[in-house]
């Protein structure tokens, strides 16, 4: 079923820019987590993750993002220290988005690519 929403999702989607620039801060009940969220992409990367997900219901807490770090709640204070030390060398990482990936991970938590979808939509 995600293989065939995938397939659609790809079929109409454009390959887009993105660059990673921002950081965030994000706490859960158990962890606090540093994130690196993009300047450019946001509004594909969500487009793509909302499309994907329509089955689900509407997840309107998401947000694009990488996480660099994650910290157990009792030591929130490190993440926040991370991020002070990372405003003064600022992080970017940039490129495409061509394909989407659909993966299976293992119970060891190894990570494998079961199926890719190259986005062939037109650019806007």
């Amino acid at each position: 079923m995600l293989a065939t929403r995938a397939t659609s999702v790809a079929a109409e989607a454009a390959p887009f820019r993105f660059m990673l620039c921002r950081l965030a801060v994000h706490e859960d009940l158990a962890s606090t987590y540093v994130f690196l969220m993009p300047q450019d992409g946001d509004a594909e990367l969500t487009t793509l993750h909302r499309r994907l997900n329509a089955s689900e219901g509407p997840s309107a807490d998401f947000r694009p993002h990488v996480t660099i770090a994650r910290f157990p709640r009792a030591e929130r204070a490190q993440a926040f220290a991370l991020v002070e030390r990372l405003v003064d060398d600022p992080i970017a990482i940039e490129g495409w988005i061509r394909r989407l990936g659909l993966v299976e991970i293992d119970d060891a938590g190894e990570v494998q690519v079961v199926r890719s979808f190259d986005l062939r939509g037109a650019a806007r």
